[in-house]
C-alpha cells in the first residue's frame, strides 16, 4: 500500500475452503501516516466474509482508526435479508450489495457497496474504461480497467469517492487500486495464489 509512491502499510486476504461449498475470507489491513516520524493518522483491521454456494453468508469486522474503533457484523437470516449492526448502519437489507473489499470482481453487477469497516451503505456506479496493458513488479499484465465512484448525493464531499482499478484480464485478479485523498494512494499487488492476496 503506498501514499505519495511511498510504502505505509498493506492490505492481505487469505482464502480457504472450509467445507463443501463454504469460502472463508480474512483480511488485515494496517496502514500509518507519519510526518518527521511523528504518528499523525492510524488504522488497523480485521475482518472475516463467509460465503456459502457463492452467496455472502456472513460478515464482521473490527476496526481501529486513530484510537477510535469501529465495527460491522451482518449475518444473512432465514428470509433472506440481512440483519446488519455496524459502527455507522443498523437495520436489515436485502442481497443486494457487496462487501467494499474489491478484490471481487463482481462488485461491477452492484449499484452499492457495504464499508467494510462501519457498515456504512454507499450507492456506486460503476464504468468501464476499457482494456490496458500494465507493467508491474517487472511484468505486464493485460488488464480490465474500471471507474468506481460514489452515487449517492447526499454525502459530503469529504465522504465523496473516486477509485480506478485494474484486474487482471484472465483471472481476474484485482492488480492495483489507485484514488487521491490527501493524497494519492495505490494498492498493488505484492503476491497471490489461490489461497491468498497480498497488498
Amino acid at each position: 500500500m503506498y501514499r505519495n509512491n511511498k510504502i505505509v502499510g498493506n492490505n492481505n486476504f487469505t482464502f480457504k475452503n472450509t467445507e463443501k461449498n463454504k469460502l472463508v475470507i480474512n483480511s488485515e489491513t494496517f496502514f500509518k501516516l507519519e510526518i518527521f516520524g511523528i504518528k499523525i493518522y492510524n488504522y488497523q483491521s480485521k475482518g472475516q466474509e463467509v460465503y456459502y454456494k457463492n452467496k455472502l453468508s456472513s460478515y464482521n469486522s473490527e476496526t481501529i482508526q486513530n484510537n477510535k474503533k469501529k465495527f460491522c457484523n451482518k449475518k444473512k437470516n432465514s428470509d433472506n435479508q440481512y440483519i446488519i449492526k455496524g459502527s455507522s448502519y443498523n437495520g436489515k437489507n436485502s442481497s443486494n450489495f457487496i462487501i467494499g473489499n474489491f478484490w471481487n470482481h463482481d462488485f461491477i453487477n452492484f449499484n452499492k457497496h457495504i464499508k467494510p469497516s462501519s457498515c456504512r451503505m454507499i450507492e456506486q456506479k460503476v464504468k468501464f474504461e476499457g482494456k490496458e496493458e500494465l507493467k508491474m513488479n517487472n511484468k505486464k499484465y493485460s488488464t480490465l480497467k474500471f471507474v468506481l465512484f460514489s452515487d449517492d448525493k447526499s454525502l459530503s464531499k469529504d465522504k465523496n469517492f473516486k477509485m480506478t482499478m485494474w484486474y487482471d484480464e484472465i483471472n481476474l485478479i484485482l492488480l492495483k487500486v489507485l484514488y487521491n485523498k490527501f493524497g494519492r494512494w495505490e494498492y498493488r499487488l505484492k503476491l497471490y495464489n489461490q489461497n491468498y492476496i497480498y497488498f
